[in-house]
C-alpha cells in the first residue's frame, strides 16, 4: 500500500465481503467495515466474464439444515457441537435416521436451471456413508464413503450426472459436488457403513448413528464454486469485473430498476415469433449454462420475436437491452413500441449486450426484436431481455413469469467521527464513469443533511463538491465536466481552503466555507437514498487531515 494511503483513516478497495458487508483496508479492527443493503438479487460480471447472480449460493440458510429450508422425511436432523469446515468448534447438524427398515433423508429443490451444481460438506458420526439422491423421479442416485471417499452405488439411467466430486476438506470433512444437467432436488440419506444397494428404501438404521452435515450450496453452471454462506441472501454486494478476464473488482453501485419483460431467457414462453423458429437451450449463454435460444430466419429470410406488455408509461423513456451473438448471415433490429426508429445492429460471433432507448407508445405496447438474414439458414442466438424504464441499460435482471426489480444499492458507515477529520481532510473516490447521468449521480458524501460534504455528477456530467454546514451552502467546486471512464476523485477541505483535483489536476478552489461536523460515510448514494451513482467504485478513501496539493496530485493520476 502506498505511503499516501498509509495516512488514511477508512480505506475501501472492493475485495472481502460477506452479506450486509464491504471490508476496509484500513483500519484493519472491523471498525471500518461498511454496511450495505440491497434487499434483491443482483447480477455482476465475475472475473471469467460471465454474468452471475450474485450470491451465487441460489439457496437462502445455506447452513441450516432443519425443516425451515429442508423436506423432512423420517428424519429430523438435530444439532451438535463438533469440529467445522474451518476448524473451529461449532453447532452443526447431524442426520441419524428415526426409524428402522425404512428410509430416512431431508430434501430441497435445487432453485436452479439446466446444469447446477450442488455441494454439501459432510463427514461420520457413527456412520461412514451418505447417499445422495433426486427423490422427485427416482432419476439417479449416489453413495458417498466419507473415509475413502469412493463414489458407488450410482443409477443414472438418464444421464442427469454431469459430475461428482468428492474433495478433502478440514479435518475429517469432505466436500461433496454434484453437477447435474437439470433443476431437480437434492435428498441426503444416512446410511450404514456397510451399505451397499441402489435402492434408498427400506435401509435398516439404528436410531443412533449418522453423518454431520453443513455448508449447503446450489449454484447455476457446471462447476461448483466456493462456498458462499447466506442467511438471506439479501444485502450482498456485488464486486464486479466489467471486462471480464481477471484483475480487480470494482463495487457496483445502482439505482432499483425492475424488468418488465418476461421470461427474459426463454423466448418460446410469452414471446411470439412470426416468419421464424425459436428454440430454447441451444448453446451456452453469457451466463455460461446452455439456456440461450436459437432463432433460425423463416419466410422471407426473416424473423420476429416479440412480446406485448401492458401497463407502462405512455411516452416515457424505456431502454431495451439483449445480447445477441451471430450464427450466420443476421442483422438485428431492436423496436421498443415506437415503430418510427429502431436501433440496427450486426452482430459478431461472441455476446454483445446491444441496448435501445426510446419514448414508450401505449397505443402499440410490445418490444420487438427483429432479424434478417442473408438467406433462409441464416440463423442467430439471443439471451438476457430487459426492458426498463431508464435512459440507460442498467445490469441485467433474470425474470420468469412475472417481472423483478433489483433494489437500489446502499453502501455506508455510521458512527465513524473519529475517521472524519472535523476540521480538515480529504475525500477521494476511484470511480469508473460509464454510464451518463441522467439526474444526480453521488460519488462519496460524508455528514448527514443539514451539515454534509457531498461529491457527485450532475445531470450535465459535471463533478461537483458542495459543502453544507446546517442547511446553509458554504462552497461549491465544479470541477467541469468528465468524459465516460475511469476517473479519481479527490476533495481536500479546510476552513476557508477548498480544492478538488481530478485525474492528476486541480481543476476547481475556494478559499470560503466552513467545515461540517460528520460521523458518516456514504458511498455512491446520498443521505436521502433518492440519488445513486449508476456505476461501480475501485476505491473510496478518507483522509483525516488535509493533503498538501502535490499530493492531491500525486493521489489522482491515472
Amino acid at each position: 500500500m502506498s505511503t499516501l494511503l498509509e495516512q488514511a483513516s477508512l480505506v475501501m478497495i472492493p475485495s472481502g465481503y460477506k452479506e450486509d458487508v464491504v471490508y476496509s483496508q484500513i483500519p484493519t479492527d472491523g471498525s471500518g467495515d461498511l454496511s450495505f443493503t440491497r434487499a434483491s438479487n443482483g447480477t455482476r460480471v465475475n472475473s471469467a466474464g460471465l454474468v452471475e447472480v450474485c450470491p451465487w449460493n441460489v439457496w437462502e440458510g445455506s447452513n441450516d439444515f432443519s425443516a425451515t429450508y429442508w423436506s423432512q422425511y423420517q428424519l429430523t436432523p438435530t444439532t451438535g457441537t463438533t469440529s467445522d469446515i474451518y476448524g473451529n468448534s461449532s453447532t452443526v447438524y447431524k442426520l441419524i435416521g428415526s426409524v428402522t427398515n425404512s428410509y430416512s433423508f431431508i430434501n430441497r429443490s435445487s432453485n436452479g436451471s439446466a446444469n447446477t451444481a450442488f455441494s454439501v460438506y459432510a463427514k461420520p458420526n457413527g456412520y461412514t456413508k451418505i447417499g445422495i439422491s433426486n427423490r422427485s423421479t427416482n432419476a439417479w442416485n449416489f453413495v458417498v464413503d466419507l473415509v475413502t471417499k469412493v463414489v458407488s452405488n450410482t443409477n443414472d439411467p438418464f444421464g442427469y450426472i454431469l459430475s461428482i466430486n468428492v474433495i478433502d476438506a478440514v479435518g475429517d470433512w469432505k466436500r461433496i459436488e454434484v453437477v447435474v444437467s437439470t433443476a431437480i432436488q437434492y435428498n441426503l440419506h444416512p446410511l450404514p457403513s456397510n451399505f451397499n444397494s441402489t435402492n434408498f428404501d427400506n435401509v435398516t438404521l439404528n436410531g443412533t448413528d449418522g453423518v454431520w452435515v453443513m455448508a449447503s450450496q446450489a449454484n447455476i453452471g457446471s462447476t461448483a464454486k466456493p462456498y458462499f454462506p447466506t442467511t438471506d441472501r439479501l444485502n450482498v454486494p456485488r464486486l464486479n469485473y466489467q471486462n471480464g478476464g481477471g484483475g480487480c473488482p470494482s463495487l457496483l453501485l445502482e439505482k432499483q430498476s425492475t424488468n418488465y419483460l418476461l421470461w427474459s431467457q426463454a423466448f418460446t414462453n410469452t414471446w411470439a415469433t412470426y416468419n421464424g423458429t425459436t428454440t430454447d437451450n441451444e448453446t451456452i449463454s453469457p451466463d455460461g449454462t446452455q439456456n440461450a435460444s436459437k432463432v433460425i430466419m423463416g419466410a422471407g429470410n426473416s424473423a420476429t420475436i416479440r412480446q406485448a406488455i401492458g401497463g407502462l408509461t405512455n411516452g416515457s423513456t424505456y431502454t431495451f437491452s439483449l445480447y445477441i451473438k451471430q450464427g450466420s448471415g443476421v442483422t438485428a433490429f431492436l423496436d421498443i413500441s415506437d415503430t418510427a426508429s429502431t436501433v440496427n445492429i450486426t452482430p459478431t460471433s461472441e455476446w454483445v449486450r446491444y441496448t435501445y432507448t426510446a419514448n414508450w407508445n401505449t397505443s402499440l405496447n410490445f418490444v420487438d426484436i427483429e432479424l434478417r438474414g442473408t438467406s433462409g439458414s441464416a440463423y442467430c442466438y439471443i439471451w438476457g431481455a430487459q426492458l426498463e424504464a431508464s435512459s440507460y441499460p442498467t445490469s441485467y435482471i433474470p425474470t420468469t413469469s412475472s417481472s423483478a426489480t433489483r433494489v437500489a444499492d446502499a453502501c455506508f458507515k455510521t458512527g465513524i467521527s473519529s475517521l472524519i477529520g472535523q476540521t480538515e481532510g480529504v475525500l477521494f473516490a476511484d470511480v469508473n464513469r460509464i454510464q451518463k447521468s441522467q439526474n444526480y449521480n453521488v460519488a462519496i458524501f460524508i455528514g448527514l443533511w443539514p451539515s454534509v460534504i457531498d461529491v457527485y455528477f450532475d445531470n450535465s456530467n459535471q463533478i461537483i463538491c458542495i459543502v453544507y454546514v446546517s442547511g446553509v451552502l458554504q462552497t461549491t467546486l465544479n470541477g467541469g465536466v468528465l468524459a465516460n471512464g475511469r476517473h479519481k476523485i479527490a476533495v481536500a477541505y479546510k476552513q476557508n481552503d477548498f480544492v478538488m483535483y481530478v485525474d492528476g489536476a486541480q481543476v476547481a478552489t475556494s478559499s470560503s466555507g466552513s467545515v461540517p461536523t460528520c460521523s458518516q460515510l456514504i458511498i455512491g448514494n446520498d443521505d436521502s437514498t433518492l440519488y445513486h451513482l449508476n456505476d461501480s467504485i475501485n476505491e473510496a478513501v478518507i483522509f483525516p487531515t488535509r493533503l498538501t496539493n502535490a499530493e492531491l496530485a500525486s493521489l489522482t493520476t491515472i
